[in-house]
């Protein structure tokens, strides 16, 4: 395990370019002590955690299109551009599922960052 932290940004799609870099990492067995992400950033890391490369790119290249997953409408009608509670439930799950297993028995720290929007 390499002793240094591997630090992950939001941003939404921008995201593709995390996912590749992240797989390298899963199939070189780079292992960071600490990761923290925040939003996608959050997101991408729980999956490299449980080394599962390629599922952040199948995951939101097969629901790209997929109306109750993201689109104009939740940011106008929710409170964001994605339906974080979509990616979620068992339609993705099903799809493509999560290690939990291998993710719980990690030894890497994963801290998830979060601004509150009112208080900043």
């Amino acid at each position: 395990m390499e002793h240094a932290a591997l630090i992950l940004e939001g941003g939404a799609l921008r995201g593709f370019f995390t996912f590749g870099v992240l797989d390298q990492l899963m199939v070189d067995n780079i292992k960071f002590e600490y990761v923290n992400g925040v939003s996608a950033g959050a997101l991408s890391a729980q999956n490299y955690i449980s080394c599962q490369p390629k599922r952040n790119y199948y995951l939101n290249s097969h629901f790209l299109h997929d109306k109750n997953y993201i689109g104009a409408r939740k940011l106008v009608f929710r409170d964001g551009l994605f339906n974080l509670d979509f990616a979620f439930t068992r339609n993705v799950t099903d799809y493509f599922p999560f290690d939990i297993k291998t993710y719980e028995q990690s030894k890497q720290n994963f801290e998830v960052a979060a601004t509150d929007l009112t208080t900043g």
